[in-house]
């Protein structure tokens, strides 16, 4: 959502600081669509604890990208030595890790 229409859709006037701690807290809103979250914006203004809930939210998914990077890292490197092992000990490494990825990746 943009700045000007977080403006039309809740006749409320921002400046580009302000604007960016509310598109934080609309990121961090999951799935709500843009009338519903300038809905409740409306009715909860800049409520302290929502804000930092939302810093909390953004955070957080910050970090599971980061460990998603990670994962993914490791799952490649595993991958290449499972595939040097796999003939000697029988264990599928590989589908291994793609079964852990896919579960982690599904959050």
């Amino acid at each position: 959502m943009t700045q000007k229409e977080f403006e039309e859709r809740t006749g409320l006037k921002t400046d580009a600081e302000e604007y960016a701690a509310i598109e934080r807290m609309y990121m961090s809103a999951g799935s709500m669509g843009k009338d519903e979250f300038c809905k409740r914006w409306r009715q909860t203004g800049k409520n302290p604890l929502t804000m930092a809930l939302a810093d909390t939210a953004t955070s957080l998914n910050e970090m599971l990208g980061e460990c998603r990077h990670e994962l993914i890292d490791m799952r490649e490197k595993n991958i290449e030595y499972g595939h040097k092992n796999e003939a000697s000990n029988g264990v599928n490494v590989g589908r291994w890790l793609n079964w852990l990825t896919a579960s982690v990746m599904r959050g």
